[in-house]
């Protein structure tokens, strides 16, 4: 028996060399897409700035993304909430589906203070080198998008935010980002 699976071998082995059988082409991953999520945009002028058009938001419509702004979406077992800070209109769009309930959706003008405790606890989130474990939870997530014209930020965490304050969270610039957008939101 096993010289017969090792006379299968050298003829298989054989075929191969004389280009009769084709070994199985193997997918490999687009290493320029990989990579562009690894390193900074060409040009960047932010640290973890990813390429505006390689940005990937799952679960996030890119039609709402300001060109310049702020975007939170979170999930939860009750639905969703999406808020979106335009820094060029300056304004917070706000959209709620909860279940069994009317859906909120409005937009208004920020005041210069909320406005500018967004902006600036945003890009320090976006700045942020990551320096430990994030909060766990299993019934909600939250996504941060930072968008700074063709450079952008993403971070999704189970949750980024410090939901009640005090975990401890190897990311206290965009804990402190998220608590600064629900505030303004409110």
């Amino acid at each position: 028996m096993k010289l017969s699976s090792a006379l299968a071998i050298a003829l298989l082995v054989a075929a191969c060399d004389a280009g009769q059988v084709k070994a199985p082409e193997v997918k490999t991953p687009d290493v320029a897409v990989a990579r562009s999520l690894l390193l900074p945009a060409p040009g960047s002028h932010h640290v973890n700035a990813v390429a505006r058009d390689q940005l990937m938001t799952p679960g996030t419509d890119p039609g709402v993304l300001p060109a310049r702004g702020v975007v939170v979406h979170t999930w939860g077992l009750a639905g969703d909430t999406l808020i979106v800070v335009d820094r060029d209109a300056r304004t917070l769009h706000l959209v709620e589906n909860t279940i069994h309930q009317k859906d909120n959706d409005y937009t208004r003008s920020l005041a210069p203070s909320p406005f500018g405790r967004v902006i600036a606890t945003a890009f320090d989130a976006w700045h942020e080198t990551g320096a430990g474990p994030m909060p766990s939870a299993t019934d909600i997530r939250e996504d941060l998008i930072v968008l700074d014209g063709e450079e952008a930020f993403y971070l999704s965490g189970h949750p980024i935010s410090t939901l009640v304050g005090g975990e401890p969270t190897g990311r206290p610039a965009a804990a402190r980002a998220m608590a600064a957008i629900y505030s303004a939101a409110r």
